[in-house]
């Protein structure tokens, strides 16, 4: 049976579009028994999710299959979401083609699947999905067997088979870049650096410029530029995310059905100009992108990379009303197109707030937002982690040693994530707790703190609470 948090959470994901595609869909496909429908709109109407209330409204109904319930309702949503993506992809549209094909295959009508085929391969090469082409060329061949007593000519059958083993071997490389880029983020995960430089400088990622494909060097250029990013060599890191955009520019077909990873470049670029504090020409980029917002169905991803380099800008400069007036904005752009803000972007934009209000001395403030955060906090465990470190540092450079015992006594169980998972960083929060807690925040303690505090930062935001703390005392 379906968790009620399942169906919940898949709802809760549709845009207003799709909800009423869903009604549609159940009303043709479904004129008898709709009750799951009912459960839908109820579920839908629900500002605060609540079981005892939902089981109370349909189990008197529905009596003891009320998880039959929810499953059909599940199930029945992901079928309508198929059928509603059906033609909105290039990927969608090729499925679609070779299965036509197939079922004109099997049914004897060879010349009308071969063109179903030849137009799925068509488009598996324009738009570079290769991993379809081999299933598409099988069927080719089939077709061409079932046709062997007619005038098949024996050049055509090699050009076949060339061009099969040219992509075959397009095949192989991609999977070993995927490969290199998997185990890529795998170690960056774990702050493996020496893994990490170690497939960067492979010649598979540095002669990537070799590759005759689109996602060939994509996958190059986005391995180039984290790896120089993390070795703090900016330069070249920003030289490499350019030319990842710009080969996003030159390839137009592809860049319709890569926008989503477009997007993500173009603001990592940005991003990286602020951490250099070339904040200036940051924020001319973010107005020119602002200006040619993207289609729809990228809003949602826009407007979290929009605001959240509009609102580190803010904290960078020390801006406060002006993120205010960003933060509201965002919320209002988030509600325009009928959805919540990310739980991520939220984290981030109050771990924001919280070092912007310590920096303007705003103690009561930050320990308001320190609580305002920990008490809606998910149970993502990876997700609390920044913060809760964050909350750790803010407490001992505020003293206020009462406040940290309470919140360490809160947070049992993340803290357990944070030593299972970032053991070096959970050592040095542990002995600076201990040290805080019973004050022996002496000067030689002191004296490491901060290069202590810059290893943790790795798994942090952009940048640490540290650096405010010396940038207002040299103020």
């Amino acid at each position: 049976m379906k968790n009620s948090l399942d169906v919940v959470s898949l709802i809760n994901s549709l845009s207003p579009h799709e909800k009423s595609y869903f009604q549609k869909f159940s009303n043709i496909y479904n004129k008898n028994d709709k009750i799951y429908l009912h459960l839908f709109e109820y579920i839908s109407k629900m500002k605060h999710y609540d079981e005892s209330i939902l089981k109370s409204n349909f189990e008197s109904v529905y009596a003891s299959n009320f998880g039959m319930l929810k499953e059909q309702l599940y199930d029945k949503i992901l079928m309508a979401l198929v059928m509603y993506n059906k033609e909105l992809n290039v990927e969608n549209l090729i499925f679609k083609w070779v299965e036509e094909g197939k079922v004109l295959q099997r049914k004897g009508l060879l010349k009308q699947a071969n063109k179903k085929f030849k137009k799925a391969l068509e488009h598996s090469i324009k738009y570079e999905r290769f991993y379809l082409i081999l299933n598409i060329f099988s069927h080719l061949k089939a077709i061409v067997i079932h046709n062997l007593y007619e005038n098949i000519d024996i050049d055509d059958i090699n050009d076949l088979l060339k061009n099969e083993e040219l992509y075959i071997e397009i095949i192989v490389n991609l999977q070993k870049l995927n490969n290199s880029q998997f185990m890529y983020y795998f170690y960056e995960s774990k702050s493996n650096d020496q893994a990490m430089q170690k497939i960067a400088n492979s010649d598979l990622i540095q002669d990537w410029e070799r590759y005759p494909t689109f996602v060939e060097k994509s996958i190059c250029l986005n391995i180039l530029s984290h790896n120089y990013e993390n070795l703090q060599d900016y330069e070249k890191s920003l030289n490499f995310l350019q030319k990842h955009i710009e080969l996003f520019e030159c390839n137009l077909s592809v860049l319709k059905e890569y926008y989503f990873n477009y997007l993500l470049q173009k603001f990592n670029y940005i991003s990286l100009l602020i951490k250099i504090n070339s904040i200036e020409e940051a924020k001319k980029i973010i107005q020119d992108f602002e200006l040619k917002k993207p289609k729809k169905q990228y809003h949602k991803l826009f407007f979290s990379l929009y605001y959240s380099n509009l609102l580190l800008i803010d904290c960078m400069q020390i801006r406060f009303n002006d993120f205010l007036i960003h933060y509201n904005e965002m919320i209002l752009a988030y509600n325009s197109i009928n959805q919540k803000c990310p739980t991520r972007m939220y984290s981030m934009v109050n771990y924001y707030k919280v070092v912007l209000c310590f920096n303007n001395s705003e103690f009561k403030l930050v320990l308001k937002d320190i609580n305002i955060y920990i008490n809606q906090t998910t149970n993502d465990d990876s997700l609390n982690t920044s913060f809760i470190i964050l909350a750790v540092l803010c407490f001992i450079e505020l003293r206020d040693f009462h406040t940290l015992k309470m919140f360490l006594v809160s947070f049992k169980k993340e803290l357990k994530y944070l030593k299972k998972q970032h053991s070096k960083e959970f050592f040095f929060i542990n002995r600076l707790v201990e040290n805080a807690v019973h004050e022996k925040l002496d000067s030689n303690f002191m004296a490491q703190y901060e290069i202590e505090v810059s290893k943790i930062n790795k798994i942090m935001y952009p940048f640490d609470l540290n650096y405010f703390i010396r940038k207002r005392g040299l103020n």
